[in-house]
């Protein structure tokens, strides 16, 4: 199998392709990063939530407040896990996605497929992350807003107007917030399949 590209008589589009694995590994290093990041904050954070039955102990307007941090501890345990999934997962999928923009970079003959295994898997983590949030993060970050505003109750006592739409606030903004991320995400990974696909379909002809 040729190693190289046959010579196009298109040279414009050989150089989309090209810049295209330049924008690949721009993206894949840059979200690499952001997804390493997120993993060490998470274990950070979940290391701090460990903390708190402690620190209940210790500060007494924690300790006279009547909070159980107990009951919310476990809810927030249960994202962190599910996040440091998804995180460990992109980080996997970008790094992939460095090799396979190096390739395109090249001209190698891996390089159009490697982007376009890259460009689906990318694809599939969104979707699947959409269904992870409806079925697992949203029901529990539902059930976790329910547990703090019973917790706050008694502290704030008749300041308590409004925070019956604690839940329902929360929910619309995480459902916004996700909804824009992945579209947004989605963007560049469909993209490189369309710019991929309509080069092969070139080539073809």
């Amino acid at each position: 199998m040729p190693t190289e590209y046959p010579a196009q008589k298109n040279e414009k589009f050989d150089g989309t392709t090209k810049t295209l694995g330049v924008l690949l590994i721009i993206f894949a290093s840059l979200y690499l990063a952001y997804s390493l990041y997120m993993v060490v904050s998470i274990f950070i954070a979940t290391s701090f939530i460990d903390m708190l039955p402690q620190i209940k102990k210790i500060v007494p307007e924690f300790k006279n407040s009547g909070i159980q941090f107990e009951v919310l501890i476990e809810p927030i345990k249960t994202i962190y896990r599910v996040q440091t999934f998804e995180k460990i997962s992109t980080a996997l999928i970008s790094f992939y996605g460095l090799f396979a923009g190096v390739g395109l970079v090249q001209r190698k003959a891996l390089g159009i497929a490697a982007s376009l295994r890259w460009a689906y898997a990318a694809l599939g983590y969104l979707f699947l992350d959409l269904v992870v949030f409806f079925v697992v993060v949203q029901p529990i970050s539902q059930r976790l807003l329910r547990v703090i505003a019973e917790q706050i109750k008694p502290i704030l006592g008749e300041e308590l107007s409004g925070l019956e739409f604690i839940p329902a606030l929360g929910k619309s903004a995480g459902l916004g917030s996700e909804l824009v991320g992945v579209f947004f995400l989605a963007a560049f990974p469909l993209v490189v399949v369309i710019m991929l696909l309509m080069r092969q379909k070139g080539e073809a002809h």
